[in-house]
């Protein structure tokens, strides 16, 4: 009777629709804040070779530019009733009146990737697995799902490619796929690229399309750069920018490289091929003499304070890290 007489008060005002609804509205707005990003994130890499100096220079992939952001509007619409959501869906608009006025490449970029920026920052999504991703099986679904259109070694010349028009990409295009988080890929191998060949796979386990989208991430870096990132990794660079898979998987190169500089870049490139890097300790005497390097530094530089602080944090992590 008391279950009962609670659930009549419920629907009397509305709370157990509420709460009976809640869950699938929160799944909707998951799907529209990922394909809303996942567009923004196409325009922001895309559009720049669209158009030159207030000129159109490819009128098919300009077209598509222009869908896209009208599509973005309609996702921005479907958001729920946040506060944050006018701001976001007056910023899409400014984004495709500036396509449309053929605005320069570095303008749409970086309105699309502040909107995406605040868009995940208002409505947080899962961008990054829950554990390190097994990059051996990301090669070998790879193999499957992929060669037959982008190739073997990822160059987009596989046997269906031929006559696909636009072309399936080709993974080892450096200034393309510097612009690319893992995120970005793992969303494409979700959600597909619509007016392409290319089609979602969301069939796919989420460890599958997040190991996949690690192998294709790493097609165009070098083994040197690896190498080279691993030796500066081992050294202390980029122990503190790097602390969890989201700072793997959430930045492109060309973010890090902006800023934090190429030796962070090349640590970035060494854990996104080891990610499971990210989960084995420092050794902790190197631990501790690279926070005790940091306080004689600042030391020396006659900031006493400074280096007080250093070797308070050098005891102090060093404690919540290795005991």
């Amino acid at each position: 009777m008391r279950l009962h007489a609670l659930f009549s008060r419920l629907a009397a005002t509305g709370l157990l629709l509420v709460s009976l609804t809640a869950p699938a509205c929160a799944a909707d707005d998951d799907d529209t804040v990922a394909r809303l990003e996942h567009l923004l994130g196409y325009l922001a890499v895309d559009y720049p070779d669209t158009v030159s100096n207030g000129r159109v220079v490819n009128k098919s992939e300009y077209a598509e530019q222009r869908e896209f952001s009208q599509r973005a509007i309609e996702f921005g619409r479907r958001l729920s009733g946040k506060k944050e959501k006018p701001a976001i869906e007056k910023s899409i608009v400014e984004l495709a009146r500036q396509i449309e006025k053929r605005a320069s490449g570095q303008r749409v970029s970086a309105l699309a990737r502040d909107i995406r920026a605040s868009l995940l920052v208002a409505y947080p999504v899962k961008t990054a697995p829950a554990e390190a991703p097994d990059l051996a099986r990301g090669a070998a679904r790879y193999a499957t799902e992929c060669t037959s259109c982008h190739g073997t070694t990822g160059r987009g010349d596989g046997p269906a490619a031929k006559g696909m028009e636009p072309p399936p990409l080709s993974f080892h295009d450096r200034a393309r796929q510097s612009q690319r988080s893992v995120y970005d890929l793992f969303n494409i191998i979700t959600l597909g690229v619509d007016g392409t060949a290319m089609r979602g796979h969301p069939a796919l386990s989420r460890a599958d399309r997040w190991a996949i989208a690690f192998h294709v991430a790493n097609l165009p870096v070098s083994d040197e750069e690896r190498r080279s990132g691993e030796r500066l990794w081992r050294e202390g660079t980029g122990r503190d920018q790097f602390r969890h898979l989201g700072q793997l998987t959430g930045q492109s190169p060309a973010q890090v490289l902006a800023r934090h500089g190429q030796p962070a870049e090349r640590v970035f490139a060494y854990l996104r091929a080891h990610p499971a890097a990210l989960a084995r300790k420092e050794p902790a005497l190197d631990f501790s003499r690279r926070l005790m390097a940091q306080s004689l530094a600042r030391y020396q530089a006659n900031d006493a304070r400074g280096a007080y602080e250093a070797g308070v944090l050098t005891t102090s992590r060093t404690l919540a890290e290795f005991f």
